[in-house]
């Protein structure tokens, strides 16, 4: 029997965690049945929506746009600050719920991860009701529930009908229950490539399963393969189990507020690296060339890229390297996004080290117990590494 994927995604989690957390607390209105939304800084008005209720979203609220284009579709929308740390407990609550039914836990995101199916616990309906039952019962929120022989149709069943739902997706039913949707319903394919396809004459599922795989090379080049093998139910990890070596890596990510301390500008700068060098070390992979790239709160974007004297992927070093470059090209502007990208790579197995290069082990087995948490827990906010911050701080150089 092959395997069963069962992927768990949250309904709107930010803020149905923010309300079962204040109804806990006492308070008497749940933040679900009104026009509410959690956003960057409602007291300012500054920010983005983050995530919003239904009635917002009927009254034409959209996760991603500014509060104060929200407030002009909906005066009355009440606006909830984020609360990170807390929604990270409650992901941790949920990972911790699911390993009663499975061993094999794959984080996806903060509010979504992929579970394998148990047979001994049930039939696949009476599990996926008994998950979703639980977790309503014991965290108080409620989940979507996507199962499917790949974890990619899992993903895209899991996005049916919401909320506090389960569908199937298997591969014997793409023709039924996939094949007949427009494209923009298709996991891992964005507005742009949609539109691209669409002057194609491509507008569903099916077509796109049914058009020659060489024209989307054409046009898509390697994203038109891995397109064409997802409408055909391909697996995400069948489809690169033997994919090419990256030519780079890079991570980046956008604060809520603007970011104008320097030691918070650093703290975020090391959350972008350790996500990056963790996908690094996935490849095997070390870096020569280190790129940091900063958006500003008027949208202003520059970059600037660095050789460093030796390949590495140790957080700590290319951490200190980012802090370098980031120095150099800082001028003072409140920052939105920060970005990494390491290229230039190489094997690790290849690596020599350097006559300048000092071989420290705690630092790789830090690197390894971060990794290892990261892979599990899929998000790096769970990690602080105040000690690096502090001591690289002492040794920073005036910004001009």
């Amino acid at each position: 029997m092959s395997k069963i994927y069962f992927h768990i995604d949250v309904n709107n989690a930010f803020l149905s965690w923010e309300a079962v957390k204040r109804l806990k607390e006492g308070e008497t209105t749940d933040l679900r049945t009104i026009p509410s939304a959690v956003a960057g800084d409602p007291k300012n008005r500054t920010g983005i929506i983050l995530a919003k209720s239904k009635p917002a979203k009927d009254m034409g609220v959209k996760t991603g746009e500014p509060i104060f284009s929200a407030v002009k579709k909906c005066p009355d929308l009440v606006c909830v600050p984020p609360n990170h740390s807390y929604y990270e407990k409650e992901s941790l609550k949920l990972r911790k719920l699911l390993e009663d039914f499975s061993d094999e836990i794959e984080p996806y995101s903060i509010d979504e991860c992929f579970i394998t199916y148990i047979p001994l616990l049930g039939s696949v309906m009476e599990v996926a009701n008994n998950i979703k039952d639980r977790i309503f019962n014991e965290l108080g929120f409620t989940v979507n529930i996507g199962i499917s022989d790949t974890k990619y149709l899992a993903k895209v069943a899991s996005d049916f009908e919401k909320p506090n739902k389960i569908h199937t997706l298997y591969v014997s039913e793409i023709k039924e229950k996939f094949w007949p949707l427009p494209i923009e319903n298709m996991f891992l394919l964005g507005g742009k490539t949609a539109a691209k396809l669409k002057t194609l004459g491509i507008d569903t599922v099916y077509k796109l399963a049914h058009t020659d795989i060489n024209i989307l090379r054409v046009h898509l080049k390697s994203q038109g393969e891995d397109l064409y093998n997802y409408a055909w139910g391909k697996d995400i990890d069948e489809r690169h189990s033997k994919k090419e070596t990256p030519k780079s890596v890079g991570h980046s990510k956008t604060s809520v507020t603007d970011l104008t301390n320097i030691e918070d500008i650093h703290s975020f700068i090391l959350d972008v690296v350790q996500d990056t060098c963790n996908r690094l070390r996935k490849e095997s992979m070390k870096a020569n060339t280190i790129t940091v790239t900063l958006k500003t709160s008027n949208f202003k974007v520059y970059s600037m890229a660095q050789t460093i004297d030796f390949a590495t992927n140790g957080t700590n070093e290319i951490f200190k390297d980012c802090k370098n470059i980031f120095n150099k090209m800082y001028k003072g502007e409140p920052l939105r996004l920060i970005g990494i990208s390491l290229s230039n790579l190489e094997p690790d197995e290849t690596t020599q080290l350097n006559l300048f290069e000092t071989f420290n082990e705690k630092e790789q087995k830090l690197d390894k117990t971060v990794d290892d948490i990261l892979n599990k827990f899929g998000n790096s906010h769970l990690i602080t590494r105040g000690s690096l911050i502090h001591h690289n701080n002492k040794n920073d150089t005036d910004i001009d």
